[in-house]
């Protein structure tokens, strides 16, 4: 589940519950409990941020901001937007130009 979660605790609860209640086949597909708390999540953002945020969910996990920059055409728009979901906890620095998704601290 680790490979799944990247460890998050509450993405693991669910994922259990979703287990335990459906079966194996539905592991297939994100928990309905983390996929409403993201989605509500994003809605708090404007809706500028929210679509850059899609755009960089398309790239990966880890991505250069330059190569999102040069997806989505409005360098600003993009700066301001990673920002915001910076800000928000979405993404985290990962390196020179690039950010990622945040990892849990292992224990």
């Amino acid at each position: 589940m680790r490979g799944r979660t990247g460890g998050n605790p509450f993405f693991v609860r669910e994922l259990a519950r979703l287990l335990l209640a459906e079966g194996t086949e539905a592991l297939a597909e994100v928990p309905p409990g983390v996929r409403d708390v993201v989605r509500y999540r994003i809605t708090r953002l404007p809706a500028s941020a929210a679509s850059v945020l899609s755009w960089a969910a398309v790239i990966g996990t880890e991505f250069d901001v330059a190569v999102l920059v040069a997806v989505v055409g409005a360098e600003q728009r993009v700066l301001d937007a990673l920002d915001l979901a910076t800000g928000a906890g979405f993404l985290v620095e990962g390196g020179v130009g690039r950010l990622s998704v945040p990892r849990p601290a292992r224990w």
